[in-house]
């Protein structure tokens, strides 16, 4: 069966205005630095340059919260309800740790049930996800972080970038095509399905 690796972090779920909202709030309460004019940082600690001290705070505070309470994008579930009658298995995939999350697989299981989102199977740990969906026969990655996508591209996997705030003005590569809703994978996919 044909595979789909999708993103979790602002790929299903709208974590950013959330995660910024804290992260201004973190900052001016810790260190009240400057945020950086690199425009394509998604990380609070790359954003404000907080410590290592500050970054464990502010994630072991907030992260948890921020990631598990954020809604689910506008047109996910109509979407992967309709990859699931094309036939397509649905694999999230994420780089998170249960090291930094406690339960990660739990809480991941109980939003996507929350949200009546169909799934077959959940991966994390993983950090090149170009080469993960190469060697588990992935043939899309649904995601909002360019740089796992320019992975995806480096081992000939279609990609399909999520726009952000932070990924908007990235010039694409050859395999990769950009989606402001979600809604629209699945025009991309019923197009240039292999089977």
């Amino acid at each position: 069966m044909s595979k789909i690796g999708i993103d979790i972090a602002d790929t299903i779920i709208d974590v950013w205005p959330s995660l910024i909202k804290k992260a201004k709030q973190f900052n001016l309460e810790h260190s009240n630095n400057k945020p950086s004019e690199e425009k394509h940082l998604y990380l609070p600690e790359d954003i404000y340059g907080w410590s290592k001290e500050e970054k464990e705070e502010f994630w072991e505070c907030y992260g948890q919260e921020i990631i598990f309470s954020s809604p689910v994008k506008k047109g996910v579930v109509d979407t992967l309800q309709y990859f699931k009658e094309l036939g397509y298995l649905i694999y999230f995939i994420t780089a998170k740790t249960e090291d930094t999350y406690a339960d990660l697989e739990k809480k991941i299981i109980e939003l996507l049930v929350k949200n009546n989102l169909p799934y077959d199977k959940i991966f994390m740990q993983v950090s090149n996800k170009g080469k993960f969906c190469f060697e588990n026969g992935i043939e899309y990655l649904i995601e909002d972080s360019f740089d796992n996508c320019s992975k995806a591209n480096q081992y000939g996997i279609n990609s399909l970038l999520m726009t952000n705030e932070y990924n908007i003005d990235r010039v694409l590569c050859d395999n990769m095509y950009r989606i402001n809703e979600f809604s629209e994978a699945k025009k991309y996919i019923k197009k240039n399905r292999r089977f």
